[in-house]
């Protein structure tokens, strides 16, 4: 496939206040977290994007069925890990259950 056939993005939840930008500017600002280098924001606008791509028909899973699939594969993520070292351990579990193909798949 040629083209662009997913798209991802991410907005950190923080928000900063016009009042606290001496306020100037919107009325609010997203800014990273402590815990949000542009790595781990990077790789979370990536997951985004590869929610998963049904190799069946070229388009992206529905994230209810990929969630549907971590349940079904009894796959939890580990609250005190970084999500990004978890990723692989997940994406080889669901794989099992769900017939997915990742843009590293695709290239």
């Amino acid at each position: 496939m040629i083209g662009i056939c997913s798209y991802g993005a991410y907005v950190p939840l923080l928000r900063m206040k016009k009042e606290a930008m001496g306020g100037f500017g919107l009325d609010e600002r997203s800014v990273a977290n402590f815990d949000e280098d542009p790595i781990t924001m990077a790789v979370a606008a990536g997951l985004d994007c590869l929610k998963g791509i049904d190799p069946k028909t070229g388009l992206p899973h529905p994230p209810q069925r990929i969630l549907n699939a971590m349940d079904e594969a009894h796959v939890h993520m580990d609250p005190f890990r970084r999500a990004p070292d978890q990723v692989a351990g997940v994406l080889e579990t669901v794989q099992e259950i769900l017939h997915i193909s990742l843009l590293m798949d695709l290239i």
